[in-house]
């Protein structure tokens, strides 16, 4: 939010008087994605087990993959949805989604964000030009890498 505090119409500028300004990072998606620690499912792991691996990884969805190939993404929608229908002991292919959002890992942070809002998803797989899963990123992932970029350059005064 800002207020407009004057122009300048030869050079086409607005001057805006803005209480803080945050930008995302010029960097690539692969820098900021889990690639180490990735947690996947197969499509035959059950909705439970499933629940179990989101809780105890404290993660909102996974990558379902099946022979090296990625074949959807199970999230905590799909399980909410498994539970209200009963189907905890079936396998996670019956409610994942089946055609996730991807992204590569040369595309930069701001591609990766503007991708998941067009897609009204939380998280994109990140895979190579083979289309293997290569990582998962996040919007907390963003978040944090922007969040800590503010706090380092802020100067907190009391």
């Amino acid at each position: 939010f800002g207020k407009v505090i004057g122009r300048d119409d030869i050079n086409h500028i607005l001057l805006i008087d803005v209480m803080g300004v945050a930008s995302v990072p010029n960097i690539k998606v692969e820098s900021v994605a889990t690639k180490d620690k990735l947690i996947w499912i197969e499509p035959t792991t059950k909705i439970k087990d499933t629940a179990k691996v989101l809780y105890e990884n404290s993660i909102s969805g996974v990558p379902v993959i099946s022979d090296g190939k990625l074949v959807g993404v199970f999230t905590h929608h799909d399980l909410a949805y498994a539970i209200s229908k009963g189907m905890e002991n079936e396998p996670v292919e019956k409610v994942m989604s089946k055609d996730p959002i991807t992204i590569t890992p040369d595309k930069k942070i701001y591609d990766a964000l503007m991708l998941m809002e067009e897609k009204g998803v939380g998280r994109l797989i990140v895979v190579d030009r083979d289309e293997k899963v290569v990582g998962i990123v996040t919007k907390t992932d963003v978040l944090k890498l922007i969040g800590g970029c503010i706090m380092h350059n802020m100067k907190l005064e009391f």
